[in-house]
């Protein structure tokens, strides 16, 4: 999937773009707050495996969606969504370098 992810940028490309990660697509079982919970979804560590994965992609914001803290049983929810934040913050300094 992070592969396929990849290829938006296309070879050579230096198309700068945002991403969206939907918390929708990770298992209830790891993400219980959000609106619309679907069985069978990526478990935390494969979302934050995919959002690893995009390392070298070009990055100019990033976001994260569909978290709805009254649902969210012991904040669980919302750990992974500034988790996945945090992650994509160090996706734009491994393309930035040090300051």
């Amino acid at each position: 999937m992070a592969r396929s992810c990849r290829g938006w940028q296309g070879p050579g490309l230096s198309w700068r773009g945002s991403r969206a990660f939907d918390v929708d697509a990770v298992d209830p079982a790891f993400a219980p707050g959000t609106g619309t919970p679907v069985p069978g979804g990526l478990t935390s560590r494969e979302a934050l495996q995919l959002v690893r994965a995009l390392a070298g992609v070009a990055l100019a914001g990033m976001d994260v969606v569909e978290v709805c803290p009254p649902l969210d049983h012991a904040d669980v929810t919302s750990h992974l969504a500034a988790h996945v934040l945090f992650e994509g913050l160090a996706l734009a300094a491994v393309i930035r370098g040090p300051a």
